[in-house]
């Protein structure tokens, strides 16, 4: 997001329709940088604390909840393709 001018005070919202996230505590920063990611205008760090409890959104491992489905099939032409080899 980046405004033509700034003039007073103000804020900016951002709003997330779905945050995706595992059961857990994360520590959310804070900050305002340039388009090129050089300058550092203000930052606040560890400003928040986000503890997700929703045990609908588990999955193994990782901090996402990436909700994808997996498929399979049994065409011939696929078999071996993905075999594991033994060392």
């Amino acid at each position: 997001f980046l405004p033509t001018q700034i003039l007073g005070a103000g804020s900016v919202d951002l709003t997330v329709p779905r945050l995706l996230l595992q059961r857990g505590s994360y520590n959310l920063h804070a900050s305002i940088i340039d388009d090129g990611m050089v300058h550092i205008y203000d930052l606040l760090p560890q400003t928040f604390r986000l503890e997700v409890s929703n045990d609908s959104l588990n999955e193994s491992g990782g901090v996402a909840v990436l909700g994808g489905s997996w498929s399979h099939s049994d065409h011939d032409q696929h078999i071996g393709q993905y075999r594991r080899e033994s060392v």
